[in-house]
């Protein structure tokens, strides 16, 4: 973790329990049989999990690590390498090689997509990067919002659709 984690969450009996990380140090160095437990870091706490769950976790940051190497080894680039906090990942689309009225007809396209996706309301931006940036399912996209599923699909739909207009015109 790269910051200091706010709390640690305990699994006793099945119920996790909260302590502070302070806590969680001085149990760390007193008791050896606590330090044998699993945590991993979820946003800034520490949860404790199962040795199966943790190797997971592990294994899954490893291969992250594994692949951003060769993203880096063999020049890939990613949205993510474009994005800073005041970015909304809109700024990098990628177009592809070829004849050079095509590129122009390509670009002008990009140029009016980009332009197109900026004058979105705030939500359907937040929509659109999500689902098509992010790649989070739209199940996905409608539990962090707190919607239901069909209702994510409906805006999608709806935003598609006044792109395409905006598009044709």
């Amino acid at each position: 973790m790269k910051t200091t984690p706010k709390k640690v969450f305990l699994l006793e009996n099945g119920q996790y329990v909260e302590i502070t990380y302070q806590q969680h140090q001085e149990r760390m160095l007193k008791n050896e049989k606590y330090a044998q437990r699993w945590f991993i870091p979820v946003q800034d706490y520490l949860l404790e999990t199962t040795k199966e769950n943790y190797s997971e976790y592990y294994r899954n940051a490893e291969r992250q690590r594994y692949l951003k190497k060769l993203d880096v080894k063999y020049r890939l680039l990613s949205l993510d390498a474009f994005q800073d906090a005041e970015d909304n990942g809109f700024g990098v689309i990628e177009t592809g090689e070829g004849d050079i009225d095509e590129q122009v007809a390509h670009k002008l396209i990009i140029e009016k997509l980009r332009t197109i996706l900026l004058e979105l309301p705030n939500e359907e931006q937040q929509l659109i990067k999500a689902l098509y940036v992010d790649e989070l399912s739209e199940r996905e996209y409608a539990e962090k919002i707190g919607v239901y599923r069909n209702a994510v699909h409906k805006r999608k739909v709806r935003i598609l659709a006044k792109i395409k207009i905006f598009l044709e015109k």
